[in-house]
C-alpha cells in the first residue's frame, strides 16, 4: 500500500481567535498588529513561551466569560474573512508552533508527507456549503447550520454537525468535513485513519457520518484510532 501521512494543525478554528485576542489585550505592539498596522518586527517577542500561557488563559477565561467568548468567536470569523491583522498575527503562530512541533517530531523520529493544517481546507469550504445545501443537508438553527447524522437505532444521541457558525465562521467539524473532500479530490485514498486521542470520538463519528451522507468518502473509509489521552 502507498500510505502518506498528514499532521493536519489545528490552525484555523475558535483556538485562533482565543489567541488573537488574548495577544492583543497582552501587549500594544500586538494589538496594533492585529488592527491592521504593518508587523515591522513587533511580533519577535510572539514565541512559543507566549502561546503556552496565553492560550490556557484564554480558553478558561472563555468558558466563564460569554462577552469574552463572542470576541474570540468574531476574531475568529474575521480571520477567515481575511482580515489582514488578524492574518498577520495567524501567521506568526503558525510558523512558532510549527517549528516546535517539527523539533518534537524528530525527537521521536516522526515525519509527515504533508504538513497541512485546518486552513489548508479552507479553499473547499464555500463550495462544500453550498453543495450540502443542494444536497438538502445542510439546516438552519438558531442562526447557525448544521448536518444531522443521528440514526435510527443509536444507544445514544449523536448532536448534529455544526458546520457554519452563528457568526458565518468554519467550526471544527467544517474543517474536518473540507479535508475529507480536499484529499478525495487530491488524492483520492482509500481508507483514512485518524490517530487523534479518544476524547475526540463523537466528534469523528459526526464527521465521518456527515462525510458518508455527502457522498465525500465511501462507508468504512474513515477510521478513528483514539488511544486515551495526552496530558502534561
Amino acid at each position: 500500500d502507498e500510505v502518506v501521512g498528514d499532521a493536519h494543525f489545528g490552525d484555523w478554528g475558535f483556538q485562533m481567535g482565543l489567541l488573537i485576542i488574548a495577544c492583543s489585550d497582552e501587549n500594544a505592539d500586538w494589538a496594533a498588529v492585529a488592527a491592521g498596522e504593518p508587523a515591522d518586527g513587533r511580533l519577535e517577542s510572539l514565541d512559543l513561551a507566549v502561546l503556552d500561557r496565553l492560550y490556557p488563559y484564554a480558553a478558561g477565561k472563555a468558558k466563564q466569560d460569554a462577552e469574552y467568548r463572542d470576541r474570540a468567536r468574531k476574531a475568529t470569523a474575521e480571520l477567515q474573512s481575511g482580515n489582514p491583522g488578524h492574518r498577520a498575527l495567524w501567521e506568526r503562530f503558525v510558523v512558532v508552533s510549527r517549528a516546535a512541533l517539527e523539533r518534537e517530531y524528530a525527537a521521536l523520529g516522526v515525519n509527515f508527507d504533508l504538513w497541512n493544517g485546518e486552513s489548508d481546507a479552507d479553499p473547499y469550504i464555500a463550495g462544500m456549503v453550498q453543495d450540502l445545501e443542494a444536497k438538502g443537508l445542510l439546516i438552519p438553527d438558531q442562526g447557525a447550520k448544521i448536518v444531522r447524522v443521528a440514526k435510527d437505532g443509536d444507544k445514544r444521541e449523536l448532536p448534529p454537525l455544526l458546520v457554519v457558525s452563528s457568526e458565518g465562521s468554519a467550526m471544527y467539524g467544517t474543517t474536518d468535513l473540507a479535508t475529507v473532500l480536499q484529499r478525495r479530490e487530491t488524492f483520492d485514498p482509500h481508507l483514512a485513519l485518524y490517530l487523534v486521542d479518544q476524547r475526540q470520538a463523537d466528534h469523528f463519528e459526526q464527521v465521518f457520518r456527515a462525510a458518508y451522507l455527502a457522498g465525500y468518502a465511501e462507508d468504512g473509509a474513515l477510521e478513528h484510532i483514539g488511544f486515551g489521552t495526552m496530558n502534561g
